[in-house]
Parts: C-alpha cells; structure tokens; sequence
C-alpha cells in the first residue's frame, strides 16, 4: 500500500496538512474568502477550477462551504468571523467531507466508468451561527436546526480541534474555570464559545450553559 507522510498531531493542529495527508485522492484546497456566498463559490470554481456545473445560486452570507468533484475537493471559510472561528468551520467542513462527501465520489481510477456522477458536485454549505445544537435537539432559547449531519459535523470538529483525552489532561490540573477556558483557548486556538461548549460537554461546568452552540460572531 502507498505510504503516507508522518503528520504532527501537535496542538494547535494543522487542519489543512492532517487533512491532506488523511484525503489524498481527490486533492483538497483550502479557500479563505470573505463575503462569502454561494455566487463567489459558483465564480471560484469556474475561475480557478473550470468547473461549469450545477451550483446553487445565492448571496446569502456564508461561514462555510464544501464543493466536492471527482478532479478536486474545495473547502471554503468565511475569514470574517474571526480566525479561531474559521478554523472550527474549517474542521467543521471537513467533517462532511468524510462523513457525507467523499463516500460519493467515484473511484479515481474509475471515472470513466463513472463518466456522469463524476462530474456532480457534492456541496454542503454552513451558514450563519445560532443555528446548529451541539448535543442535539434541546431546550434553547434560539431556533435549532435538527440535522444529523450537522451535529456531526460540529461534533467531528470539536474532536479533531480539541481531543478529549488532551481536554481532560490540561482541564483536570485547573481549578479556575476562567483559566481553564482561555487554557483551551490558547492551546487550540479556538474561540470562546468553543472552549466553554468542549469543557460543557466533558463535564467540567455544572448548571445551566447559555452558550451551547460552537460558532459565534467573535472570537
């Protein structure tokens, strides 16, 4: 079997280079595009990519956006949010790569055998925050969208962020719940809200969390 080059798992992890070296076939690229919408994705892709397509059509503000053909898989990030917020939309997109994406498309080495569903783009965008629960459906004060796959997705990246056995090793020698925070925030280089929501979910806050969603509008 093809031998892939070691990757550093240290922390702050590279998401672009873990990602390339799990996913080597199609290639991925990394876009960061602010203002980004459906329509900038349609005029990248046909720019960059010659990728004359379906593609939906909207300019509606984006934080993400994922397009997957056999030749490429591009994964746009909103910069706009802030950094630590686009590494996690990031994360977030490559987890609907290997989840909900890259199971369907068609075997490099047999494209033309798959000559029409190779030429379809698999897309899935990710919108603004306040939308996606963490741990599911729930009571919460804002509108939830209950898809599965988003809840993976934030999930997936909340894992390939901030382990939680490296979590639980740096929370558990802090007493201070502030410091365990920005301990998480510095060492993953994730904002806020991810930091409060990761240490929520692994049990080191008790009581009521406001704030059990993984985007926010600042870092």
């Amino acid at each position: 079997p093809e031998r892939r080059p070691l990757v550093s798992l240290g922390f702050p992890r590279r998401i672009d280079t873990i990602t390339l070296a799990a996913v080597p076939r199609p290639p991925v690229e990394f876009r960061s595009v602010s203002a980004l919408s459906e329509n900038r994705v349609r005029a990248i892709m046909r720019s960059d990519h010659r990728y004359y397509g379906p593609l939906n059509r909207s300019d509606e503000i984006l934080m993400g956006y994922i397009v997957a053909i056999r030749k490429c898989c591009v994964i746009f990030s909103n910069p706009d949010f802030g950094d630590r917020t686009e590494r996690f939309t990031q994360a977030h997109e490559v987890g609907h790569l290997m989840r909900d994406l890259r199971v369907h498309i068609p075997n490099i080495d047999q494209l033309d055998l798959f000559k029409t569903e190779a030429e379809v783009a698999l897309t899935m965008p990710r919108d603004l925050p306040g939308t996606i629960p963490m741990d599911g459906p729930g009571p919460t004060p804002r509108p939830l969208r209950k898809d599965p796959r988003e809840v993976y997705a934030n999930l997936f990246a909340a894992e390939f962020l901030m382990p939680r056995a490296e979590v639980r090793r740096l929370a558990g020698n802090i007493r201070d719940e502030q410091e365990r925070v920005e301990t998480l925030m510095e060492t993953f280089l994730v904002s806020r809200t991810a930091a409060r929501v990761r240490l929520k979910m692994l049990g080191f806050f008790g009581g009521e969390e406001p704030a059990m969603m993984l985007f926010d509008l600042a870092d």
